[in-house]
């Protein structure tokens, strides 16, 4: 074993090399490392020498490898390029080339963008967002209250890869038209989507395309405009209320009502407005009165009916059976005769093309269709369906309007059509104007077709392997027909008034001939639910020739009995007209709202009309536990021993105490009988006593009623 030799003092005041080293330290580490150097120089050679022979090999199956690791590279470097919210530094792009004049035009619908990429042709991109691509979050509120309800948006689950696509394409094209919907919904879309990409384009305009056709859609790539922020923070006031009142409004229902309910800014109204109409109806007290009709026949036919209109010189109102009695005895007592005839010409005016309000009620009325039915058939017309060689073609303008203005290049083409069709006499000298509520937006123009040339039969026959080919036919022609009768002269009626006299008793009658047809001939308006009312109102009414003084003979005096009835039900229609006329909700919500209402269980529909449901008719959650705890009160004698307190909730009450010995079988007795009253001294909170009477100790300790009460929630 050696010894180490002690380091002197004269190494330690050696000089030292560069490095900090001494020039000893310095040599003997080069010739260490030039010990190392030799095995594996020595060990490499080998290595190269062993492998020499598969080097070709290696190279054959490098080289598929070597490919497809840059296609992956290639794929990764797209992803980062598309990864706006990337974390770190921003990624480097490569530079886009982009060609002069190339344009990308951005829609909602992709069946939109079939037809618009139709009409514009090689150099125009068009790409759809499919609704809407940020909003709030879902997981929390996303309004900041002390910072002026600021809101927050995040892109939408889904849309993330429709963004990217459509960043992609912004960077590509030069010019970024915004084409979403010409409201302030499609607003306020347009804005998101210009947030999303302005950081790869700041080129951005937006264009309100009314009319799917070529025409309408180069005068709008002709015409564009910058966001109207005015519209936008319309929106997003109106989407930060509903926030509001969804999240912090449902959390007290639950609480208080039912757990699942939801409030909502106009559902809640809605629905507050058919559990009103039930409460009128149940309400009600039905009033008698009474009617007196009389066949009449005069010298000339036909014969006519008349109906009791003045009594002793008042207007009649019979409210009992012997004030009926006592007018039909008079009638009875002798011959009558003309007392007065009024005849006058009555005009009946067409009515205003459709806004989205009036399509929804005339659908429903004429074509049973929901207003959901109707909006989602509207919208394939809007954007466009296939017809034939003529491609996708939009047939309608956009369906959700509150204007009944029409654009001066339709009304031309409208009269035209008029005069072609049914000649000059059905069209007025100038055109008919309708004027818009005080509340209408009129951003665009009323629901009318975009072209004259496509009329309902020749769409029929192109759209007749159309899987809903029907209903749409029948939809469209509902809007042609309102549009064209929309421009018509008004249809010509001689109304005739007869009074006929008879002692203290003067009768009425009433006729009416159709003159002329005018707007009737093409549209007849339904303005109630009561198909035979409005038939009967537009029939003719015939009446003889009669002069003041003819004899009339009195053939069959009737009276009838009647009371007054209950208002009815809201049916879609009136449901629809009743929030319009309230000012309630917009266009695009009314089918909506139809349907959420239904499918949330607040209203049901039986014959196409609104009944509340359990959960929306108590109208306080106190009332809902009284209902809740009289319900279990009137439960049968031998049910159950309710040991617990009457304030358990429903599903709660239904976990009762274990039976008593006697329970099961004294409930398959006959209620009423002797064993149905004996004490059950097994059950220690039995409050019945021995000789089966109920113990008054508690106002809650109540006899329960040997016959079943149903219960009522």
């Amino acid at each position: 074993m050696t010894k180490k030799p002690k380091k002197s003092s004269k190494a330690k005041a050696e000089p030292k090399a560069s490095g900090g080293k001494s020039a000893k330290e310095t040599a003997a580490a080069k010739d260490k490392d030039k010990k190392k150097a030799k095995p594996i120089a020595k060990a490499k050679a080998k290595v190269k020498e062993t492998a020499a022979p598969k080097v070709t090999k290696v190279k054959a199956v490098t080289k598929p490898l070597k490919a497809a690791k840059s296609s992956k590279a290639r794929k990764a470097d797209e992803v980062d390029e598309l990864d706006a919210d990337g974390g770190g530094d921003e990624p480097v792009r490569k530079p886009k080339k982009v060609k002069p004049g190339s344009a990308l035009v951005i829609v909602e619908s992709p069946a939109k963008a079939k037809t618009i990429g139709k009409y514009l042709g090689a150099g125009y991109v068009v790409k759809a967002s499919v609704g809407h691509v940020r909003d709030l979050p879902k997981s929390k509120i996303g309004v900041d209250f002390e910072n002026r309800f600021e809101p927050t948006y995040e892109v939408i689950e889904g849309k993330k890869k429709v963004v990217a696509e459509i960043r992609k394409a912004a960077r590509e094209n030069e010019t970024v038209y915004l084409a979403s919907d010409p409201d302030r919904e499609g607003e306020a879309i347009a804005w998101h989507i210009a947030e999303e990409i302005k950081g790869e384009n700041t080129n951005l305009r937006r264009i309100l395309i009314n009319e799917i056709t070529k025409k309408g859609v180069t005068a709008a790539i002709a015409a564009p405009r910058e966001i109207d922020m005015n519209k936008t923070n319309a929106q997003q006031t109106r989407r930060i209320l509903d926030r509001l009142v969804g999240y912090e409004i449902s959390p007290i229902l639950w609480n208080k009502v039912q757990r699942g309910l939801s409030a909502g800014r106009v559902q809640s109204v809605a629905v507050r407005l058919v559990c009103e109409r039930d409460e009128e109806i149940k309400a009600f007290v039905p009033e008698e009165y009474w009617s007196v009709d009389v066949s009449c026949r005069a010298e000339q036919p036909p014969p006519f009916e008349a109906r009791i209109f003045r009594w002793n010189g008042e207007k009649a109102e019979p409210k009992t059976a012997d004030e009926a009695n006592a007018i039909a005895t008079e009638l009875a007592a002798g011959p009558a005769s003309v007392a007065s005839v009024e005849r006058k010409e009555r005009r009946k005016k067409p009515q205003a093309p459709f806004i989205t309000s009036r399509l929804q009620q005339d659908a429903a009325r004429k074509l049973r269709y929901s207003a959901k039915r109707t909006m989602a058939l509207a919208q394939r017309l809007y954007e466009g369906v296939e017809l034939g060689e003529e491609g996708p073609t939009g047939l309608i303008t956009y369906m959700r309007t509150d204007s009944t203005r029409v654009s001066d290049d339709a009304m031309t083409a409208l009269r035209q059509h008029i005069t072609d069709a049914y000649g000059a006499t059905y069209l007025p000298e100038a055109p008919n104007v309708y004027p818009n509520k005080g509340s209408a937006q009129d951003a665009h123009e009323a629901i009318r077709p975009t072209l004259m040339e496509w009329p309902p039969d020749r769409v029929a026959q192109a759209l007749a392997e159309h899987p809903e080919g029907p209903e749409l036919v029948k939809l469209y022609t509902l809007i042609w027909q309102r549009f064209v009768a929309s421009q018509m002269v008004p249809a010509v009626y001689d109304a005739t008034t007869i009074d006929i006299e008879r002692g203290a008793a003067t009768l009425r009658a009433t006729g009416q001939v159709m003159k002329f047809a005018g707007y009737t001939k093409v549209y007849e308006v339904a303005e109630t639910d009561d198909a035979k009312a409005e038939a009967a109102e537009s029939a003719d009414r015939l009446l003889p020739p009669l002069e003041v003084g003819n004899p009339i003979t009195l053939e069959s005096i009737r009276p009838e009995q009647h009371f007054t009835q209950p208002p009815p039900r809201f049916s879609e229609a009136s449901l629809v007209k009743e929030l319009e006329e309230r000012g309630i909700g917009r266009p695009s919500t009314y089918a909506s709202i139809m349907s959420t209402i239904v499918d949330r269980g607040y209203v049901e529909k039986k014959e196409a009309r609104y009944f509340p449901t359990r959960s929306c008719r108590p109208t306080s959650p106190r009332r809902w536990r009284a209902t809740s705890i009289a319900s279990r009160r009137a439960r049968p004698t031998g049910a159950s021993c309710s040991t617990g307190s009457t304030r358990r909730s429903r599903t709660s009450s239904r976990r009762r105490a274990p039976r008593c010995a006697t329970s099961s079988a004294r409930r398959s007795r006959p209620s009423g009988s002797a064993t149905s009253r004996t004490p059950r001294a097994s059950c220690a909170a039995s409050r019945w006593s021995s000789s089966g009477a109920a113990t008054a100790t508690s106002s809650r300790a109540r006899a329960t009623p040997s016959v079943a009460t149903p219960r009522r929630w």
